[in-house]
C-alpha cells in the first residue's frame, strides 16, 4: 500500500522549508513571462506588418472604385461583387455649459446626476462600525464597508 501522507507544515523548519519553495517559484514565472512578452512582441510586429499590407491592397483597390463612382451621374456603383454606399451624417458639437442649462430649464427629465466617488471619498473617513464619515462628523448614508484580510506571501 502506497504511502499517501501529506507535506505539511507544522513548525518553523518545515515553514522555512516551504517558503523556500514558494521563492524558487517566482525566478521560475519571471523567466516565462519574459519569454512570453519576446514571443507576443514577435507575433504583433508580424501582425501589424501582414495587416498593414492587406490596408495597402484595401486603399488602393477602394482609391480605384472610387475614382470611378465620380464620373457616375448619381454617383453610385452597384455590380454583382459589391457595391458603394454613400451615407450622410451630422457631426454634433456641444456647448456643455449652454446645453446643461438650456436641458435643466426645459427638460429637467434627461439631467443626470452622478456622484464622483473618487473625489467624494478622498474627504471622508471610515468610522469603526463600517460606515462613512465627512470631515463635520456627519454619517454619509448610502455608503457603508465591510472588512476583509488578505494574506501576502512575500519570500527573500
Amino acid at each position: 500500500m502506497a504511502d499517501t501522507h501529506r507535506f505539511e507544515v507544522t513548525d518553523d523548519k518545515s515553514a522555512n522549508w516551504a517558503f523556500q519553495k514558494l521563492a524558487e517559484i517566482k525566478p521560475k514565472k519571471d523567466e516565462m513571462l519574459k519569454k512570453y512578452k519576446v514571443f507576443i512582441d514577435q507575433a504583433e510586429e508580424w501582425r501589424e506588418k501582414e495587416i498593414g499590407k492587406l490596408n495597402d491592397r484595401e486603399a488602393y483597390f477602394q482609391g480605384m472604385i472610387e475614382s470611378y463612382r465620380l464620373t457616375l451621374p448619381d454617383k453610385k456603383v452597384n455590380v454583382p461583387a459589391g457595391q458603394t454606399i454613400v451615407s450622410h451624417r451630422k457631426k454634433v458639437e456641444y456647448e456643455e455649459s449652454d446645453l446643461i442649462e438650456f436641458v435643466k430649464n426645459n427638460h429637467p427629465d434627461y439631467i443626470r446626476q452622478e456622484v464622483n466617488k473618487a473625489d467624494f471619498k478622498k474627504i471622508i473617513k471610515p468610522s469603526q462600525d463600517g460606515k462613512y464619515v465627512d470631515e463635520d462628523g456627519q454619517i454619509v448614508k448610502g455608503m457603508h464597508y465591510e472588512k476583509a484580510e488578505t494574506v501576502t506571501y512575500k519570500t527573500n
